[in-house]
């Protein structure tokens, strides 16, 4: 059985065994868009402003500016409710023209590195590296699992409004241009090199060890893992370490020490106002962090209809999951080129 039809057959498991009851998962696919209704009704302001603002998008993508209609269109994903089915349009729309402008970014970066491609900023840009995660074997364990915790301490430090941080997928087909990504391993060098190239003052890498090798998110002893989590903070112009962050503990408490971690490297940026949302764990349940780390592999290799079941079944879960909610929202229906997107929206 392939990996990805083990991982599905997985997920179908964890609905009909572990999941939230079917009053509640209804909750969820109201929210979705997903039961049986009828569009929203719109307060006639209201509909006039995204229409304007889709209008807006469609022109600038037709003439080729992704950053314009990107523009309008966060601003149409923003104000629209969820429930409306363009507004599911758009929020998929989105992620595709955001993959291809960082592809666009990343083969422009590179090629430009020697003239002006290297931006100068300040240590409150931040980026951050993919996390590597590393087993008491000495392998590497799974890739979405680092990618989950990566995109959970993104989302901490988002809510920080002095904080800007890069898009991880500008560095991550940063990454893959210059040949780095396979590995998933950077040395300092490249890393420095690659957050100059992305504008960024501040770089945050990252390792997840786990102690536990007998380790399987969907097995019921899960619990009796143990965990450490480690980040350095480095000056991107210095080349130098400003500070580093550990903490460990076990599987039950495990989103407890992502958030020390996140604490850690806003002391290391020396950061003093931090907004209560930043301490608000994402969930609690390891199931649910499980299927949104399938979620996220499936993502990165644009099986996009597998990745919104895997994020689904996350919120079966935990119905309060706001990250697999909007990842689930943000991830298209069905892969399409930039030509789709753009006949897409130009039909009437």
């Amino acid at each position: 059985m392939g990996g990805t039809t083990l991982g599905l057959a997985l997920l179908a498991v964890g609905l009909v065994l572990g999941g939230c009851t079917s009053a509640r998962m209804a909750q969820v696919n109201a929210r979705l868009g997903l039961a049986p209704a009828a569009a929203p009704a719109l307060a006639p302001e209201l509909a006039v402003r995204l229409d304007t603002l889709f209008r807006e998008g469609a022109e600038a993508l037709a003439r080729d500016d992704l950053d314009g209609a990107m523009a309008s269109w966060r601003q149409y994903a923003a104000q629209a409710p969820a429930e409306l089915p363009r507004a599911r349009d758009v929020r998929g729309y989105l992620t595709l023209l955001e993959r291809e402008a960082a592809k666009r970014f990343a083969r422009q970066a590179v090629a430009q590195e020697q003239a002006a491609g290297l931006l100068k900023t300040d240590r409150l840009h931040v980026a951050l590296l993919p996390f590597r995660s590393k087993d008491a074997t000495g392998g590497n364990a799974s890739r979405p699992f680092n990618r989950a915790i990566q995109a959970m301490v993104a989302t901490d430090l988002a809510q920080v409004p002095s904080l800007t941080i890069l898009e991880r997928s500008r560095m991550d087909f940063l990454l893959r241009e210059m040949k780095l990504a396979e590995s998933g391993l950077v040395d300092p060098a490249s890393a420095a090199r690659a957050g100059r190239m992305l504008g960024a003052g501040s770089l945050v890498a990252g390792l997840v060890f786990n102690e536990d090798t007998r380790y399987d998110p969907y097995q019921s002893n899960y619990y009796t893992g143990r965990y450490t989590i480690s980040t350095a903070v480095s000056d991107v112009d210095r080349g130098t370490v400003v500070g580093t962050q550990e903490a460990s503990g076990y599987q039950y408490n495990y989103f407890e020490l992502q958030k020390k971690i996140v604490r850690g490297i806003l002391d290391s940026l020396g950061v003093k106002d931090i907004p209560p949302a930043v301490d608000k764990i994402h969930t609690k349940n390891w199931d649910a962090y499980a299927r949104f780390t399938e979620g996220l592999r499936l993502l990165e290799e644009e099986n996009f209809p597998a990745a919104r079941q895997a994020f689904l079944a996350a919120l079966n879960f935990d119905p309060d999951f706001a990250l697999a909610e909007a990842a689930y929202l943000d991830t298209p229906e069905k892969q399409r080129n930039l030509a789709e997107v753009k006949a897409a929206v130009a039909a009437p």
